[in-house]
């Protein structure tokens, strides 16, 4: 069996989207983040914008209702300022295929 490696000087970098996942899991916790975001929701930043892309209208309202203000936590925690916030439907959000990049609900960022 080969050994591994590791070089204790090097760190990883995230990405701003890493960061507020890991965020957010630790605030809402592993199992409704898996439930409601693992494998259904795709976070993105663009434009100063909190992009939330989402399968379907109903998962769109129920973020929204159970998890906006969390979601602009942490967001306001890794970015320095609370971004505005876009929902979407997209076809398949773990991999960013945009169906019709629907927007349906859009926040200003003010908490």
């Amino acid at each position: 069996m080969q050994d591994i490696i590791k070089d204790e000087n090097t760190t990883a970098v995230q990405s701003p989207i890493e960061t507020i996942e890991e965020l957010l899991i630790r605030k809402i916790g592993a199992q409704k983040f898996r439930i409601w975001f693992k494998d259904s929701v795709q976070l993105s930043l663009n434009n100063g914008y909190l992009n939330i892309g989402t399968p379907n209208t109903f998962t769109a309202q129920w973020i929204e209702r159970h998890f906006l203000a969390d979601l602009q936590s942490v967001a306001k925690t890794v970015l320095g300022q609370c971004p505005k916030t876009a929902f979407s439907v997209i076809e398949h959000p773990a991999a960013g295929k945009h169906l019709l990049a629907s927007q349906v609900l859009l926040h200003d960022g003010r908490q």
